[in-house]
């Protein structure tokens, strides 16, 4: 599913078994299930994302849009490393200025070089991460990776991650 400054509702899919890679996209290898990027406020709701593959975001890659991810199950997903650069966010991978909200989701079982289940990351102006009330769990490289303005991260199960738990860094609060 690709997402160019749009704002469609995405609900109650099986996204499964989708590659971005370099000779498929030229959007950076961004999102192997749902690619979102240049304003786009997706409202993605109740889906099943598995089994995708992509540099950022093997399940969901976000580049400077505000997405609003809730209540899907996200596994076994991976980010993989391009031969320059390592792959970042196995499951969710958040990137540049938005207001992003995660709730209600089970991110699980996903890998890469920088797994996690969950990776957000503030390039160019601000980012604004709410992940609330998730399970994020088995995911190898860790489970939540945070560089954000606004961070709020709370109510989750986080657990049996390879690498950190929660690792926040920059100047977020």
């Amino acid at each position: 599913v690709f997402c160019d400054n749009a704002s469609p509702s995405i609900t109650d899919n099986r996204i499964i078994f989708n590659l971005n890679y370099p000779f498929c996209s030229k959007v950076w290898n961004l999102g192997g299930g749902i690619c979102c990027r240049n304003g786009s406020e997706p409202v993605i709701v109740g889906n099943t994302i598995k089994w995708n593959t992509a540099k950022y975001g093997g399940g969901i890659g976000s580049f400077e849009s505000s997405p609003v991810i809730d209540n899907n199950i996200i596994s076994e997903n991976v980010s993989f490393h391009d031969g320059t650069k390592a792959g970042y966010g196995g499951g969710i991978s958040i990137i540049g200025k938005g207001d992003v909200v995660i709730t209600n989701n089970t991110v699980s079982d996903n890998t890469g070089d920088f797994g996690y289940g969950i990776y957000a990351s503030f390039s160019t102006g601000i980012l604004n991460v709410t992940i609330q009330d998730n399970f994020v769990g088995n995911n190898e490289g860790g489970g939540i990776r945070c560089g954000a303005e606004t961070l709020d991260v709370k109510n989750n199960t986080v657990s049996k991650n390879i690498g950190y738990g929660i690792e926040c860094y920059g100047k977020g609060t």
